[in-house]
């Protein structure tokens, strides 16, 4: 995003950056939305981590933290679910 967003406020460029990205500039106005009406881009948000790590209290920390900021859409909980890199 920070890419996007230097191109952006060259002034030579128009891009898509999320609200809560380009606000601070928004707020400055060094920068406008062109499309007054709400949009929305869906973003899928995964999370892979080893077997082994599930006893660790940071990554345990970093898959609460997901969950509570995107939600646990496919009803996979931390744990529950895994996959043999082998068999892939």
């Amino acid at each position: 995003m920070d890419g996007v967003a230097c191109l952006v406020l060259s002034g030579r460029y128009i891009g898509y950056l999320p609200r809560y990205f380009a606000k601070q500039w928004v707020d400055q106005d060094l920068l406008k939305p062109l499309w007054s009406r709400s949009t929305s881009r869906h973003v899928e948000v995964l999370l892979v981590r080893r077997k082994a790590d599930e006893v660790k209290p940071a990554v345990n920390l970093l898959v609460e933290a997901m969950i509570n900021a995107h939600g646990d859409a496919d009803g996979i909980l931390p744990g529950s679910a895994s996959i043999n890199p082998t068999s892939l």
